[in-house]
């Protein structure tokens, strides 16, 4: 997958030029190849007693290889793979058991307890991220009542175990070029400690309730609440370095707690003569939400840029979707879904404070869809479907972002099943964008770099079945 030609260096848009070539793939590029292999087994002791095993590995390996190039003058080109900027390998062991047990027709319990192991190693002539391990511990309970198709009523508890360990690395070679730089030696000593040795353990225990209600042919209800929470991610408590995929200086935080918060959310769904709408709000509440902020300092690293921040705050996050569809008839159905949302960091007395940075703007979505009722021969569900989305301003900006305009862009595609003698497979052919219209995603990496969208675009996907 390529970057953009001036992903690296000063994030000038003179350096986005294209090269000459619509199709090439050159320096610099990324290369991810990931690896999964899953064992899946299930013990039926009796009509109400099963126990399940899962077994899994996972390694995901991702590059960035970039032709070598340093600020350091004393910084040699690695001897194995000196072309690879930043190198990923990180390997997951996963091992997951449950028993469930039925009661009767009504209740049923589960119990399960589930472990992960991984390990992330680095490589490259860049530095980003910290080697590091990682293991978890999970234990929980869940209890399940239903009362034929009227009421479900879903309960469980989760208590995790968390331990985080990862390498300290100070590059010589950023404090060197500063000092001569002429910054101070305290200064190059802070920028050139990327990160300090991390021992970190987290434990949480979790509860959610949750319930469906369906009280007749028309109307369905569906509410959760409870607690959340999330574990800190490496690249929040130990990045610090440029990461030019995203033009921009990442940096950790090795002191960030675990993300806790409490969670409530509804949805309620009418359907009748071949109508379907549905209304579903939430509101998230968090005491130490965690999140990436455009800081406003800028680095002092070569080509840095501004410091993207990890910490943590109260917050809140709401908002509402709503989804109307209609089948016309057998052949013209349509879907139109608004969605708002309203992302706010609050103070410490609970007042409202500055936006979230990176908040997706309110969309409005509709598309139509006209399946031929006889298609060509060998051309099964043939469907044309032509669609638009319409994203509104954005306003509600953190400090240091930019407001983004509002935007429409229209697509349209067509599907069908191919059945041609003994070959059969699915073909679709998607349109985007087809006004070509110039457009900014707010939730971008390239945003701020003022770099729209995709131009018009054709996408053309063929799926074999085998065997």
């Amino acid at each position: 997958m390529g970057f953009f030609p001036g992903s690296h260096g000063i994030p000038l848009l003179s350096r986005l030029e294209p090269d000459g070539s619509n199709r090439n793939v050159e320096f610099p590029y990324q290369q991810v190849n990931h690896f999964k292999v899953i064992s899946e087994n299930e013990l039926k002791i009796n009509s109400k007693n099963n126990i399940k095993f899962n077994f899994a590995y996972q390694n995901n390996l991702r590059q960035e290889i970039s032709a070598f190039h340093t600020h350091y003058g004393n910084q040699t080109p690695p001897a194995n793979n000196p072309d690879t900027e930043l190198e990923f390998n990180l390997s997951t062991y996963d091992t997951h058991i449950k028993y469930e047990h039925t009661h009767n027709q009504n209740f049923k319990t589960i119990i399960g307890a589930q472990t992960q192991m991984q390990n992330n190693r680095i490589a490259g002539y860049n530095y980003l991220l910290p080697k590091y391990q990682r293991n978890i511990y999970s234990g929980y309970l869940i209890e399940e009542f239903q009362k034929d198709k009227t009421w479900k009523v879903t309960a469980g508890i989760r208590w995790d175990y968390s331990d985080f360990k990862s390498e300290g690395y100070f590059d010589g070679l950023l404090y060197d070029y500063l000092t001569a730089e002429n910054y101070a030696p305290a200064i190059a000593n802070y920028y050139a400690q990327r990160s300090e040795n991390i021992s970190r353990h987290f434990s949480n225990l979790n509860g959610m309730i949750g319930a469906t209600y369906q009280p007749n042919d028309f109307w369905d209800f569906n509410v959760n609440i409870g607690t959340n929470f999330r574990l800190p991610t490496a690249i929040e408590l130990g990045a610090n370095g440029i990461h030019h995929g995203s033009f921009r200086h990442e940096r950790g935080d090795a002191t960030l707690d675990l993300e806790k918060g409490y969670a409530f959310d509804f949805k309620a769904t009418y359907h009748k003569n071949n109508w379907e709408v549905a209304v579903s709000p939430y509101v998230y509440y968090f005491d130490n939400y965690i999140f990436l902020k455009p800081s406003g300092q800028f680095s002092i690293l070569p080509h840095g840029g501004q410091i993207y921040q990890y910490m943590q705050s109260k917050a809140l996050l709401t908002g509402f979707e709503v989804a109307l569809q209609k089948q016309f008839n057998h052949q013209w159905d349509g879907q139109i879904i608004y969605e708002h949302i309203y992302n706010r960091q609050l103070t410490s007395n609970h007042k409202l404070g500055h936006f979230l940075p990176f908040s997706p703007p309110n969309t409005l979505f509709g598309k139509m869809n006209y399946r031929l009722a006889q298609p060509l021969k060998g051309f099964e569900n043939l469907t044309l479907q032509i669609n638009g989305k319409y994203a509104f301003e954005q306003a509600h900006i953190a400090q240091n972002e930019d407001i983004t305009k509002d935007y429409f862009v229209l697509g349209a595609g067509i599907s069908t099943e191919l059945h041609l003698g003994q070959f059969e497979a699915k073909l679709s052919i998607q349109g985007g964008n087809l006004l070509n219209k110039k457009y900014f995603n707010h939730t971008s990496f390239y945003r701020p770099l003022q770099l729209p969208e995709q131009a018009r675009n054709i996408q053309v996907i063929l799926n074999i079945p085998l065997g």
